[in-house]
């Protein structure tokens, strides 16, 4: 008997180890190795990405290859008469099939600790990886379509040049953002409707002329709307040099660049992030390894369903949000100070320390205060003053009519940062050489400035865990309460969902394995599947059920609208269906 079953597992583990190799590699080569060696990897870094994502393609390839293994081997078994002489000899069926029933208690435990537990801590390890060789990836994407786009910004490059870190007649191109004008056009129409209505109603020439006015302001905003779908804003520059590469915890990678001038547009400014002047980052890039719950190991999942803030999409949502809180609170202690009539002087730089001094401030949003001059009661003009102190003594005095104090979080720095821009008759006084007349410019920028110790210290203290469950303890504004309501109670309901389907989908599916195996044995030898055609169909029908239950019904565990308890039922139905089919083949096998 032992002979018998040596001779079986035999069979079973070399045809289980080839399918496996040939359905892993088939699938690792289409799905990732081949895009990312497209995509710009060396080979060297392609070999290691494809040898960490090996094992995570066999979480999914093993178990169908398991149960392609028992049907053939089992098949030909049958087929060669091999079983009727086992029968004859007194060996049951349900003893011939103890091998199929090992390997699939193997494969099940396998496939839970591949998808559990190696498969994840790979996949991390593939996506720094892949973050080592993104660098190359933006040159030769550049390189290859000439162009690299991101979201509505698209940069394009006459010589792309890795080896120096450079770019050559550097453009920048923001695309129209249609939905923005769909918005404009609408409420331009609803505008117009209501001044038409107006224009009806009217019974006096005042009531006529104040509704033909509104008609012609909303005519000219359904103008604007349709020239913003169609409007291409570009600026260029000579040369561009890569400023860094930086990924943040949660997979998203961020470029940021260096031109020799700063890029502009009609409206706005390239620079998404001011890093110094004529520096700017792009939205971020998309990353195929980017951290996903499907590569959460099972304590992490368990750690996550209990705090919901290590959810990769939370975490970066509360992040952000508690980086507009410092920005809010730097802007506000910025414009106290200017407005009680003092200077401000947080804002320091390696040994650089500098005093701003307005007489009028106004927060144009959040993280950026406007600075404007004015004339006292004598007409004399008092303009927008900057005192640049080095080591503790007066460098130079720089004065304009008009300033910007702008915040931004710098994701490639991992930082904020603080850009100060003067503009409008600006001149430079130096400390050393008071005698000489002042330095004219057009403009005066010093950015890079990181934000006030003080600040950045309070930052560090707003958890996570308390900036979700008590906001309004934490910030003033409205906006970030609102929204941080949403996340609560909108969408983390819905990834509570998500980690309890894929929980539950990795568990089914290991324990899928085992039956899946234990049919497949058992139809082979029912329908004596010899040929490697018959083996494959036997295989294909009942694990494709069973996983398209599986899936189907992660899906529904994942949609709020669906009661959960429907979405555990199919996820976990093909399972009982082939439990049930398995008992009942096993019963009819037993009474041979």
């Amino acid at each position: 008997m032992n002979t018998l079953h040596k001779y079986l597992a035999r069979d079973l583990l070399k045809a289980t180890c080839i399918s496996a190799a040939a359905f892993t590699l088939l699938m690792t080569i289409l799905g990732l190795f081949e895009p990312m060696r497209k995509q710009g990897l060396g080979p060297r870094q392609a070999m290691a990405l494809f040898v960490f994502t090996l094992p995570v393609m066999m979480s999914f390839t093993l178990p169908i290859a398991a149960v392609f293994a028992a049907a053939l081997v089992y098949g030909r078994f049958s087929q060669d008469n091999e079983l009727t002489a086992c029968r004859a000899s007194g060996v049951s069926t349900i003893n011939v099939l103890k091998p199929a029933l090992a390997t699939g208690a193997i494969v099940t435990v396998l496939a839970l600790a591949l998808g559990n537990f190696v498969a994840p801590v790979l996949a991390g390890r593939a996506g720094a990886m892949f973050l080592s060789g993104a660098k190359r990836y933006f040159f030769n994407t550049l390189k290859r379509k000439g162009t690299f786009e991101l979201d509505r910004f698209i940069i394009r490059s006459d010589q792309p040049d890795l080896q120096n870190e450079r770019l050559v007649g550097v453009v920048g191109v923001i695309k129209p953002d249609k939905n923005e004008a769909d918005d404009k056009a609408r409420q331009a129409a609803a505008a117009l409707a209501t001044a038409e209505a107006m224009r009806s109603a009217a019974v006096t020439e005042d009531e006529r002329n104040a509704a033909d006015a509104k008609i012609r302001e909303a005519r000219m905003q359904q103008q604007q709307a349709r020239e913003m779908r169609h409007r291409i804003e570009f600026g260029a520059a000579a040369t561009g040099h890569l400023t860094g590469i930086k990924t943040t915890p949660e997979g998203d990678i961020y470029v940021g660049i260096y031109t020799n001038r700063a890029i502009h547009t009609d409206t706005e400014t390239f620079s998404l992030t001011h890093l110094r002047a004529g520096g700017f980052e792009l939205p971020p890039m998309s990353n195929p390894t980017q951290e996903k719950v499907r590569w959460y190991t099972w304590a992490r999942l368990l750690r996550t369903v209990r705090d919901l803030t290590q959810h990769v999409e939370v975490r970066r949502e509360l992040r952000g949000l508690r980086q507009e809180i410092s920005l809010e609170v730097f802007s506000r202690e910025f414009k106290a100070a200017i407005d009680a009539g003092d200077s401000y002087d947080g804002l320091e730089s390696d040994d650089r320390s500098f005093h701003i001094r307005a007489p009028k401030a106004e927060s144009l949003t959040p993280s950026e205060v406007r600075l404007t001059g004015s004339y006292d009661v004598v007409g004399q003009e008092k303009d927008v003053v900057v005192d640049v102190f080095r080591d503790g003594e007066l460098e130079q005095t720089v004065t304009a009519r008009h300033g910007r104090v702008i915040a931004k979080h710098s994701p490639v720095q991992g930082r904020t940062l603080v850009t100060i821009e003067l503009t409008g008759f600006v001149q430079v006084r130096y400390a050393d050489e008071p005698n000489l007349a002042p330095v004219r410019k057009h403009e005066w920028t010093q950015a890079g400035l990181p934000l006030p110790a003080n600040i950045r210290a309070a930052q560090e203290t707003i958890s996570l865990a308390d900036l979700c469950e008590r906001p309004a303890e934490l910030t003033g504004n409205q906006s970030i309460i609102d929204r941080v309501m949403t996340l609560r109670d909108h969408r983390m309901p819905k990834l509570v969902l998500e980690l309890i389907a894929e929980m539950h989908e990795r568990v089914a599916y290991g324990a899928s394995c085992f039956m899946m195996v234990a049919m497949g044995a058992a139809l082979g030898l029912i329908f004596r599947g010899g040929q490697v055609v018959t083996a494959f169909a036997l295989t294909v029908v009942p694990a494709a059920l069973v996983i398209l239950m599986v899936f189907m019904g992660k899906e529904l565990v994942r949609n709020p609208e669906t009661p959960m308890l429907i979405g555990l039922a199919a996820l976990w139905g093909g399972i009982g269906l082939i439990s049930i089919a398995n008992g009942l083949i096993y019963w009819r096998l037993s009474r041979q």
